[in-house]
């Protein structure tokens, strides 16, 4: 049921966001001209996300997040390219609270910020903790938080490329519609062709976030070089969040994060 709970959170979110996107357009200019309706709702969908990002640093300068002592990462073997990230990295704790889904994460583009539940320093030990940071580190390394927000907002503009391809459909497809006897059906099979290729691109870019996922594994194993530390973390973390270690195949296309099973098969291979 946690599945179902989260998926529903999520959804609503995007509703909200989306209904108020559109009424405050309409607010603005009183009309409702669909490409400026998609340019405002990328604009604003836009801001949300980076608004989410640096939410962070808004909130330490408050005294809403702690910060989060680093020093036992600074080991007399630590490579000089991982203690540069961590020297210029933040890294705050956030307090136990009612939430869906307890981690630690990623938040900045340029000045990074690590936010580890309280959940998660009261549950794991030090070398587990370190794992856990060092699989972040990696996304920070390789930047995967501007990737992955250049990839949202490039998504968010297939809708408004659809609105345009409605008004402009090339003659070669409506010659093609006629061909198959299916020209009064235009607009319906344009839909229809839309909504194949956006799901198609929205599933290839969450494989690429799963791959992500597990690179980072691998790069906190090599780490720590102690690779059962890493795993007992992602099993607490798995517990305290109720996941299954094993997914079905329709939940694995849709999910961020690849099942436990597969990250600790990888883990013990790689």
């Amino acid at each position: 049921m946690t599945i179902i709970y989260k998926s529903a959170y999520y959804l609503i979110k995007i509703i909200i966001f989306s209904s108020y996107s559109f009424i405050l357009y309409a607010m603005i200019t009183g009309n409702f001209d669909i490409y400026s309706l998609f340019i405002f709702f990328t604009l604003f969908y836009t801001i949300l996300i980076t608004g989410a990002n640096f939410l962070p640093f808004f909130s330490s300068k408050i005294g809403r997040l702690q910060s989060f002592d680093t020093d036992f990462l600074n080991t007399p073997d630590q490579d000089n390219y991982t203690l540069k990230i961590i020297k210029k990295t933040s890294f705050y704790i956030r307090q136990n609270k009612k939430k869906l889904f307890v981690n630690a994460t990623v938040k900045g583009y340029f000045n990074s910020v690590i936010i580890i539940d309280q959940y998660l320093l009261d549950l794991l030990d030090k070398e587990e903790i370190k794992a856990i940071i060092y699989h972040e580190i990696y996304h920070i390394s390789r930047r995967h938080n501007i990737r992955r927000f250049l990839t949202w907002i490039s998504l968010s503009l297939l809708p408004m490329l659809f609105a345009i391809l409605l008004d402009n459909i090339p003659e070669r497809f409506i010659e093609l519609l006629n061909y198959i006897y299916l020209s009064k059906y235009i607009y319906l099979v344009t839909i229809f062709v839309f909504v194949m290729v956006y799901l198609l691109v929205f599933l290839m870019i969450l494989h690429v976030f799963r791959k992500q996922e597990i690179e980072a594994d691998l790069f906190a194993k090599n780490k720590i070089r102690k690779k059962e530390k890493l795993i007992s973390a992602l099993r607490k973390l798995a517990r305290i969040n109720k996941e299954k270690e094993h997914r079905g195949c329709l939940r694995n296309l849709f999910a961020l994060h690849p099942c436990l099973l597969k990250r600790v098969d990888y883990i013990n291979k790689g």
